[in-house]
């Protein structure tokens, strides 16, 4: 059994490993990283700055996180710069930390939430003061996992709900946990940074007959299509899969925002040489249950402590993804970001728009990282 001190040892030990490069992943269609952003504070790029009466800021040698130990309270936004007291016996007297994949900080919000509640951190400016809505991206399959697990037998085969899908041993549980064998997105959807891989998808029923497993079953693969099949299991069951993460997540939760076609006037975009980019149709695809949720980002706080409620049953997280020490749940769309990550008794939910890949990652990363420094025993 990990105790709360152990699960900080722990975070603490991964946020004293230090390295200078980060490799930023290809942007592919609704990725979602199987990999830990708590842990991507590894990665983040610390900066050493010295101050001296002939020598302005600089930067110089990169120096360990170890050196770092403790965050001050006046810090300032993470999408720019923080600052931190250095030890004593370090020469240097100030380090800044720069996240890989910079986000300006009208382009970003974020809120943490500790043992003293949730506060702000990235307070909504530019688009998200103009719009209310915005995108969850694959965080969306932490509500149709759920629901499934909540309202299915989930060791039923898939076909048993769907008899054309081709793969008869194939389980429900399979599609929740991503060992299905199926691929990312069947093979008529192509990743693009310039054309919208779903429209195609739009107002179409889903192809069983494309649910081939290119992968042994058992074998975790990350894929779109599990949880648009997810979805078509939980349409011929409730008559609409939304309708059922209504009824079984979002009431119970406290979310009255969510919503998937919603209206353009409402929905947070980032603009390129004054033009909003167009998101990707998912909402209203045949892969919405993969990815195409918006909310209000203060409801995707009341997804955060409703998952992560203390004493919650595991179904409420059983799509995210969990180490040691942490657990967390991303997405990532055409021009957005989120996630939501906890680890040594902080949780950060950030979001972004036209971003890096991986950058809410990183960004939270660093939230959580500083949280649990700024604590006495951290």
């Amino acid at each position: 059994m990990i105790t709360d001190d152990g699960v900080r040892s722990g975070v603490m030990r991964m946020l004293n490993t230090h390295q200078t490069t980060v490799s930023v992943p290809e942007i592919s269609v609704g990725r979602s990283a199987a990999r830990c952003p708590v842990c991507q504070a590894r990665a983040l790029d610390i900066v050493l700055l010295v101050r001296t009466p002939a020598n302005p800021f600089r930067p110089s040698d990169p120096i360990a996180a170890r050196h770092v130990t403790q965050a001050t309270s006046t810090a300032a936004p993470i999408s720019t710069i923080n600052a931190n007291t250095i030890a004593p016996d370090t020469a240097p007297t100030l380090a800044c930390w720069s996240v890989n994949g910079k986000v300006p900080g009208d382009r970003w919000r974020g809120s943490l939430r500790t043992t003293g509640g949730w506060r702000t951190v990235s307070a909504p400016r530019g688009p998200y003061a103009d719009a209310s809505l915005l995108e969850w991206g694959s965080i969306t399959k932490g509500l149709v996992g759920t629901t499934a697990s909540i309202t299915l037998e989930v060791e039923r085969p898939v076909a048993y709900y769907l008899p054309g899908v081709p793969d008869a041993a194939m389980a429900v549980a399979d599609l929740v946990h991503h060992t299905s064998g199926l691929p990312r997105v069947p093979a008529t959807i192509r990743d693009s940074l310039f054309r919208d891989p779903y429209r195609s998808a739009v107002g179409v029923p889903l192809d069983l007959a494309a649910a081939l497993p290119v992968s042994p079953r058992g074998q975790y693969v990350y894929s779109n299509l599990g949880y648009a099949l997810l979805g078509a299991v939980l349409d011929k069951v409730h008559g609409d899969w939304f309708a059922a993460v209504r009824d079984h997540v979002l009431q119970p939760a406290g979310i009255t925002s969510a919503a998937l076609v919603p209206d353009p006037s409402d929905r947070v975009m980032p603009r390129l040489l004054g033009r909003a980019i167009r998101p990707w149709a998912l909402g209203a695809s045949s892969f919405a249950a993969a990815g195409g949720v918006w909310s209000t980002f203060d409801d995707l706080c009341r997804y955060a402590d409703w998952a992560l409620e203390s004493g919650a049953p595991r179904s409420r997280t059983v799509s995210w993804q969990r180490s040691v020490t942490s657990i967390w749940i991303n997405g990532e769309v055409r021009a957005a970001g989120a996630v939501i990550a906890s680890a040594g008794g902080v949780t950060a939910v950030v979001h972004a728009l036209a971003k890096a890949p991986g950058a809410t990652d990183r960004i939270a990363a660093a939230l959580v990282e500083q949280e649990v420094r700024r604590t006495p025993d951290g």
